[in-house]
């Protein structure tokens, strides 16, 4: 499932954007560059300043390797939970609004499956 957005007022395609709901395997393992990509840059900011006092803490508490491993996981797998919620949010920071949710089992066929149902949202953004 994706939530759609689009800019108020447009009618070009490009200005459509399809989130994906769950879980975000490209913020999991490329944190701050998927944040810098997206250009969510409140995210960058707090991703970077929590790498960075995360590395510091491990040093200034002697953390054994083992541990910082598992809490460095920890941490992308919240990354990687929260990052698509980051996304809208930035998007809407940019003026994007959400106009409603379309399926499909990946992007492509979710934008088709979005221009083909007809519905008003189709029609009047596109």
């Amino acid at each position: 499932m994706y939530t759609v957005h689009v800019l108020p007022n447009s009618v070009d395609y490009k200005e459509l954007v399809l989130v994906r709901e769950g879980f975000c395997w490209p913020a999991f393992f490329f944190d701050v560059f998927w944040a810098l990509y997206h250009r969510a840059w409140i995210s960058v900011l707090i991703l970077a300043a929590a790498i960075f006092l995360f590395e510091r803490m491990s040093l200034w508490l002697s953390i054994t390797e083992p541990v910082f491993m598992a809490a460095l996981i920890g941490w992308r797998c919240f990354v990687g939970f929260h990052g698509n919620d980051w996304r809208r949010r930035a998007l809407t920071q940019r003026g994007f609004e959400m106009s409603g949710v379309t399926t499909g089992t990946d992007y492509i066929s979710a934008v088709q499956r979005l221009l083909d149902s007809g519905d008003e949202l189709g029609k009047q953004k596109l």
